[in-house]
């Protein structure tokens, strides 16, 4: 089940690029206008993405090591 490693695992990837861009973006920009907004928007979603799949990978990573 190469599907059940891979997803997760792409989707992990792309949420840390969209995390630490974000981030990136955050800490180099001035706060002088609202340009912090979709910055902020992409470090909290990739956050959110980067937990998710890293909860699901673990989860279906244990479940295939039962033999479930």
């Amino acid at each position: 089940m190469a599907h059940r490693k891979t997803k997760p695992a792409l989707g992990f990837f792309g949420s840390f690029l969209l995390c630490g861009w974000g981030a990136y973006r955050l800490l180099t920009e001035s706060f002088d206008s609202y340009t912090w907004l979709i910055p902020a928007l992409f470090a909290v979603t990739g956050g959110i993405g980067i937990a998710a799949n890293a909860i699901h990978f673990f989860r279906n990573r244990s479940y295939e090591s039962h033999g479930k």
